[in-house]
Parts: C-alpha cells; sequence; structure tokens
C-alpha cells in the first residue's frame, strides 16, 4: 500500500486511507454486481 501511495497514481485512495475510512469489500463486490446485472437485464428485456 505504501508504494501505491507514493506513486501518486491513486490520489482518492490515498485519501481514503488517510480518514481511515472502513473498507467493506462484500458490500463494494454486492453493490458492483448488482449494478452489473441490472445492466445485463436491461439488455435482454
Amino acid at each position: 500500500m505504501a508504494t501505491i501511495a507514493r506513486s501518486g497514481k491513486f490520489p482518492t485512495l490515498v485519501s481514503l486511507v488517510e480518514h481511515d475510512i472502513d473498507f467493506n469489500l462484500d458490500e463494494f463486490f454486492e453493490f458492483g454486481l448488482k449494478r452489473l446485472l441490472d445492466g445485463i437485464a436491461n439488455l435482454l428485456e
């Protein structure tokens, strides 16, 4: 993570880490999967 932070390529990620935001990867995954499946469902209709 320190290497990523020093690279300067991901300032938003660094900002989130600096503010000690709780990352719940399960929630992120479910959120993204729901949007993906909703999009596919719209194409199939």
